[in-house]
């Protein structure tokens, strides 16, 4: 029997906002559903998925398109957009 995993790790809160000396850290899983990938490929630019084109390897475009759309979902929050 193993040990019961405990996380520190917990959810956003409802209202991002950084305070003075404060430091937010942010993970998210890159092996996401298609539903997930098609939401996060929405948001990027023309640019962004011409870089993710030039990856070999279907699993890494994937990576790199859910890493940067949770980076601008991630962002948008913070900027309230």
């Amino acid at each position: 029997m193993q040990p019961e995993e405990t996380s520190i790790w917990t959810g956003p809160p409802p209202s991002l906002s950084l305070e003075t000396d404060t430091v937010h850290v942010w993970r998210i899983a890159l092996d996401q559903q298609d539903e997930s990938l098609v939401r996060f490929r929405r948001t990027l630019e023309p640019h962004e998925l011409d870089r993710a084109a030039r990856f070999h390897f279907e699993k890494h475009r994937r990576h790199f398109i859910v890493a940067r759309g949770f980076l601008r979902a991630v962002v948008a929050r913070y900027l309230e957009r």
